[in-house]
């Protein structure tokens, strides 16, 4: 009555799909890495910047290069963390990650 079990099995088969992909891109993009931080991979091969999943962030992204209009080297301290810092072109869209 409450439980529509076909609604429920083509959205689980859905999720395993979504899943499924991301596994894939991930694994193509550590196979051509050229540079990996803790949430973003850039493949030279691909021309493209992949931004992973994390804990709340349920979604993933990939960007092409010439979508990248700026970067800036964030300095903790001691150590440098390379490529946390990045604007994306329109400059109606801004993504910046912490």
């Amino acid at each position: 009555m409450f439980f529509d079990k076909e609604k429920h099995l083509k959205n689980k088969e859905k999720r395993q799909n979504e899943k499924q992909e991301y596994e894939n891109i991930l694994q193509s993009f550590e196979k051509t890495s050229s540079l990996e931080s803790e949430k973003i991979i850039f493949s030279d091969k691909r021309n493209e910047v992949l931004i992973k999943k994390t804990l709340l962030g349920k979604r993933y992204f990939v960007y092409p290069y010439k979508e990248i209009i700026g970067y800036k080297p964030i300095i903790n301290g001691k150590s440098i963390k390379k490529h946390h810092g990045i604007n994306k072109a329109p400059p109606t869209i801004a993504l910046v990650i912490p």
